[in-house]
């Protein structure tokens, strides 16, 4: 009985030198090219894969979203209704600062959105 196996191979070039490379099909991560010696990413990285500061990012907008989706279909949670004068409503403030971190938070994944990714050295 005979058994071949044939290695697949992805051919490349090093971004940096521009001479090819040669790397097993389906493999990723970082890699030295063999002419150069630089270092290079090929393929997906794990970073990328596990959201990064995204998935907290979309939750918190997602809360404030909410609070004040919430807060503006009933208006009624701004107002002192208890009798011993306590509030335990939301409040007008409350409101307010919600809106402000709801905006702050949008405009920081708009600014990191469009910042190069710059890695450590």
């Amino acid at each position: 009985m005979k058994v071949l196996w044939y290695a697949i191979m992805v051919v490349i070039q090093c971004p940096h030198c521009s001479l090819e490379v040669e790397l097993d099909d389906g493999v990723s991560g970082l890699f030295d090219c063999p002419h150069c010696g630089e270092g290079f990413q090929w393929g997906e990285s794990d970073e990328e894969n596990d959201g990064g500061w995204f998935v907290p990012w979309i939750s918190a907008v997602t809360f404030f979203g909410i609070i004040i989706l919430t807060s503006l279909m009933y208006p009624d949670m701004f107002m002192n209704n208890s009798a011993s004068g306590q509030s335990r409503d939301f409040g007008f403030w409350n409101f307010i600062l919600s809106v402000i971190i709801f905006i702050l938070l949008l405009l920081f994944g708009a600014i990191v959105t469009f910042l190069p990714n710059v890695e450590p050295e």
